[in-house]
């Protein structure tokens, strides 16, 4: 820690020159803020859900290009009554989906969009003639009540088709779609996604998706929401503010050190070209309410020092002398808290 002298002359510079100080914080915040308006983004990266130094990420993004993404989504037709075998319709449905998952929604990796209907899920066929391999669909999509008893006797019939892609009691079956990281538009998946759903859901065919796509759209979604808790908890924290101190001074000062520890936080990220996660927008909030408690920390002092010294310089100095040590370990260890997360 710094010796006690030097402490007091920095805090006495601080107040011979508070105007220039001043403005020097007001220009830097400025710029922050425009950092933080114009630069910041909220938007999830996949990529930096991803520890990148771990071996198997690394591993990951050196052949996710050869054997897919893992930013998989899974989604599953099921029947209310009888089996997928049962209606044409049902197979039809999921034809449906697996065009509308390879066509319109961008970021899609094609290679691993997978479902019965889809030509990459392969079976045999003999005949007179010999042995050929030929799309689970072949020659077509059922549309009679014989296309679909051939098509359950292939589904059977063919390894790796019976449980992972079609349930043992034969009354449901998934479709698998990858989405390449870097051009996986969430906002558009999640909108064609609650389309497709609404469009080829019935009273006898429920469809359930998953996966992680759909739970940071849940996310995006909720949003709002999340801004509502947000202002509804500075509004508390502004209340207890008030409890506290009973004045003006005791809320406005505390409330002017979160929101400019916010400013600057978030500034420093869209500086450095960062995307804010809705998964972590909480954080904020967290370092802001770690600068209210330090600035409520320090005016409670500032006050106990006023009453017994009468003299506004005087105070600052000797609180701010006395608290700078714990102060000091406090901030290293919220510092260090942050790189926990």
């Amino acid at each position: 820690m710094l010796p006690r002298k030097t402490i007091e002359a920095y805090l006495f510079f601080l107040l011979r020159h508070r105007l220039l100080v001043s403005l020097m914080v007001a220009v830097a915040t400025v710029g922050l803020f425009f950092c933080m308006w114009f630069r910041m983004h909220v938007f999830t990266n996949f990529f930096d859900l991803y520890p990148p130094n771990h071996p198997y990420i690394k591993l990951y993004t050196q052949y996710r290009s050869m054997f897919g993404t893992a930013n998989t989504l899974l989604l599953v037709v099921e029947t209310q009554k009888g089996t997928i075998f049962d209606d044409p319709a049902t197979v039809q449905k999921v034809e449906r989906i697996t065009l509308a998952l390879l066509h319109d929604i961008p970021g899609v990796n094609g290679e691993q969009v997978l479902s019965i209907t889809h030509p990459k899920i392969k079976t045999t066929l003999t005949s007179g003639s010999g042995i050929k391999v030929v799309p689970l669909m072949y020659p077509r999509v059922p549309e009679t009540k014989e296309d679909l008893e051939f098509l359950r006797l292939k589904v059977y019939t063919t390894e790796g088709v019976k449980g992972p892609f079609v349930s043992e009691d034969d009354k449901a079956t998934l479709i698998v779609a990858g989405f390449w990281e870097e051009y996986f538009d969430l906002p558009t998946m999640w909108k064609k996604i609650q389309e497709i759903v609404a469009q080829e859901s019935d009273e006898n065919t429920k469809i359930y998706v998953t996966g992680p796509p759909i739970l940071y759209a849940y996310f995006l979604e909720i949003m709002p929401k999340m801004v509502n808790v947000l202002a509804a908890s500075i509004v508390m924290i502004l209340l207890i503010l008030w409890m506290e101190f009973r004045s003006w001074q005791g809320v406005v000062i505390p409330a002017f050190s979160g929101t400019l520890s916010a400013i600057w936080g978030l500034g420093f990220g869209g500086l450095w070209g960062l995307n804010l996660d809705p998964l972590v927008l909480v954080i904020p909030l967290l370092i802001s309410a770690r600068a209210h408690s330090h600035s409520v920390q320090s005016m409670e002092r500032y006050h106990e020092e006023y009453h017994r010294l009468r003299d506004k310089n005087q105070a600052i100095v000797k609180s701010y002398t006395e608290i700078y040590a714990p102060a000091m370990v406090s901030l290293l260890a919220d510092g260090l808290a942050i790189l926990t997360l």
